[in-house]
């Protein structure tokens, strides 16, 4: 077939089995099976939300909520709702929420489900002051839930989000930052031990900036799988695409906010890029 004619040494940098000519075959074979029609690129359709998720002798808005201590600003407001776990809350449950600021300005965005019958919903603490909130969902003991938080003073260091400056980049405090940045694609799928000695070694390197993958990437230095992945399952026994692995996040959530704590005696850290 025509795709057998294709460069294999452009896919050996990304999958270096193929070097071996049984790995070659068995690809081939593989892609043959696949086959070359557009049905195969069409992308899934939306799944929507349960409208009759909770039966209606559910209270609206009687989930348990947790508020957080007093946020810094450029910090990020998390509030946590505990109620429903059954079926699939992944793609069974839509929760959206309505932060109104201290200037009276609002943002509206999406939460999400954390596994474990828990509902996260984050907004970033740019104003410092008195914020409200309200939500609206699918599940009715997350419907109709409303509260407050306290945004404080930022923390020693910490200068908010990067912005384009003209020719230029500043925080939001207004402080320089000079986007001198490394690569480290695949550095959180690898051993804590190594991802430990990465963050070490961006401690004492001048970088203020790392571009990362969310997926594993396969290349020549990089040919190991991670332990877990952004879905729940395995390569073997193939992935659960209508879920999400709450703990893989977690892992990459941690090791995401270390690299911005990785040179506290230059009180700048490491701006992630996707």
């Amino acid at each position: 077939m025509a795709f057998r004619n294709a460069r294999l040494g452009a896919l050996l940098p990304y999958i270096p089995t193929l070097q071996d000519a049984f790995e070659q075959e068995e690809f081939w074979n593989a892609r043959a099976e696949l086959g070359d029609t557009e049905e195969q690129l069409r992308p899934t359709p939306v799944i929507p939300p349960d409208p009759d998720y909770e039966a209606e002798e559910v209270a609206r808005a009687s989930a348990s909520v947790t508020l957080p201590a007093a946020t810094p600003l450029w910090g990020v407001i998390e509030v946590r709702l505990d109620r429903p776990a059954h079926g699939n809350p992944f793609i069974d449950v839509e929760l959206h929420a309505v932060f109104r600021r201290p200037d009276g300005s609002d943002v509206q965005l999406g939460g999400f489900y954390d596994g474990e019958g828990g509902y996260l919903v984050r907004v970033p603490a740019d104003v410092e002051g008195f914020w409200t909130f309200g939500t609206t969902s699918t599940a009715r003991s997350l419907d109709g839930i409303s509260g407050a938080v306290m945004v404080t003073e930022a923390r020693e260091g910490s200068h908010g989000p990067v912005r384009v400056d003209g020719f230029h980049f500043r925080h939001a405090d207004d402080s320089r930052h000079r986007p001198l940045g490394t690569t480290a694609y695949a550095w959180t799928h690898q051993p804590d031990a190594l991802q430990e000695q990465t963050l070490a070694t961006l401690a004492e390197g001048p970088f203020r900036k790392i571009r990362m993958c969310l997926f594993p990437k396969s290349y020549l230095l990089n040919a190991s799988e991670p332990e877990d992945f952004v879905f729940p399952g395995s390569l073997t026994d193939r992935f659960d695409l209508e879920r999400f692995d709450p703990a893989h996040f977690r892992r990459l959530e941690r090791r995401i906010a270390g690299t911005g704590d990785v040179r506290p005696h230059r009180r700048h850290g490491c701006v992630p890029r996707r």
